[in-house]
């Protein structure tokens, strides 16, 4: 599996080599829609253009900023941007919290753990097989640990937070947010619900069927594909119930 970036995993004395690769494929950027000239229909790119003067700016020329409020903004020096930069990719390991301070609503993304592999000489073989030991080890421990172990990384220079998890022989990371970005929830929610409609949401329950993730498809890939390829047929419209609850 090609390895988004090759770090560590570290805790106090301990460096375990780690490859970092994504769970979910991306794009390679390819294809996808995309803006068209109405005339010729090449790519139509962006342009940059200064919103204040209007004068086109080439790219060796831009400066980065940081927008504190629109009034307060603050222009990066290279310096500035270089210390940004200059963040370590190793995976570090902050320490567990309880179970109830991690939340599914703060996973924003996920990626596979796996032992580091890659090979220079054939003399590393060895190194090879003492990176996967030092694996199993560690995914022993996430296992064996009673709370949720928290990790601090980065990605393309992005520092991000992390939860340790093992589904089956391999280690996943899962990217969740810092506490200080997390939305607080503050409609009132809480609704008493009558017997009747505690008999609605049962009935509810039992219309709900076992079904396979796998089956479950991206329907708007498989209407873009019908598009391109001149097969696509009009779907039919839902109709409105009357009764919702009662169509159940």
């Amino acid at each position: 599996m090609r390895a988004l970036q090759t770090t560590r995993v570290i805790h106090k004395a301990l460096q375990i080599p780690i490859r970092v690769c994504n769970v979910v494929k991306s794009s390679s950027g390819q294809t996808g829609l995309s803006n068209a000239c109405p005339d010729c229909e090449a790519d139509v790119g962006m342009q940059n253009v200064c919103k204040g003067c209007s004068k086109t700016i080439s790219h060796a020329d831009l400066k980065k900023k940081y927008k504190i409020t629109e009034e307060d903004q603050h222009i990066l020096t290279a310096e500035e941007l270089s210390e940004l930069k200059n963040i370590d990719s190793d995976i570090k390991i902050e320490g567990s919290v309880s179970q109830d301070q991690f939340k599914e609503s703060m996973i924003v993304g996920s990626y596979y753990l796996l032992p580091s592999s890659k090979l220079k000489k054939k003399s590393e073989q060895n190194l090879v097989l003492e990176n996967k030991d030092h694996y199993a080890r560690l995914r022993q421990t996430v296992l064996d640990c009673p709370d949720p172990i928290v990790v601090k990384f980065s990605i393309r220079q992005k520092e991000k937070l992390g939860i340790l998890k093992v589904e089956g022989d391999v280690i996943i990371m899962l990217s969740i947010a810092f506490n200080e970005y997390i939305q607080d929830q503050d409609e009132d929610l809480k609704i008493d619900l009558s017997e009747s409609m505690k008999k609605d949401s049962a009935k509810f329950v039992k219309s709900i069927k076992k079904t396979d993730l796998a089956t479950i498809k991206d329907t708007y890939n498989e209407t873009l594909e019908g598009i391109l390829s001149g097969n696509t047929k009009p779907q039919a419209k839902v109709t409105k119930q009357d009764d919702m609850w009662g169509s159940l």
